[in-house]
């Protein structure tokens, strides 16, 4: 359990210096990355993070680290996350608008915090228009997730 109070470290408070961090954020999802491929090899366990400020961020812990962490680690579950390693952004298709990602190491520990547990959303929707859409489609920067109704398809009969 987490010895954190108010208030709380968040993930605006990032940078990539090196020193003691610490953050405490809902796991809104996890999931195996794996490499189609190289055999569909496992090549590390990506989390979404979201913190009480709204602030969403993608962790990563590299295949030879996830049996240190994988039990830990349950979706909705709020943690305090200390020691681990922070770097800028660089992925095609970025699934958060955080310039900085975080990477577990041998020395990260995870606790779930039980006592004193800040509010913190269990989602986070990053809105946009059509005008948005159009202008990052085709350029790898965003993977957004699209919810709608189809009113007519040409040359069918709905």
């Amino acid at each position: 359990m987490a010895d954190f109070k108010p208030p709380y470290p968040t993930l605006e408070d990032l940078d990539n210096v090196s020193g003691s961090r610490a953050v405490i954020v809902r796991l809104i999802r996890k999931w195996e990355a794996r490499n189609p491929r190289r055999g569909n090899i496992l090549m590390s366990l990506d989390l979404l993070l979201l913190d009480e400020k709204d602030n969403l961020i993608k962790a990563s812990i590299n295949h030879r680290l996830i049996g240190k962490f994988k039990n830990n680690l349950h979706e909705g579950s709020i943690l305090c996350i200390k020691d681990f390693d922070v770097g800028k952004t660089y992925e095609r298709f970025k699934l958060s608008d955080h310039k900085y990602i975080i990477y577990f190491n041998h020395s990260t520990t995870i606790n779930e915090v039980l006592e004193y547990a800040p509010e913190i959303g269990k989602t986070k929707f990053r809105i946009s228009n059509y005008e948005k859409l159009l202008s990052i489609a085709n350029t790898n920067e965003e993977l957004p997730d699209v919810v709608g109704r189809i009113i007519f398809v040409l040359g069918s009969n709905l």
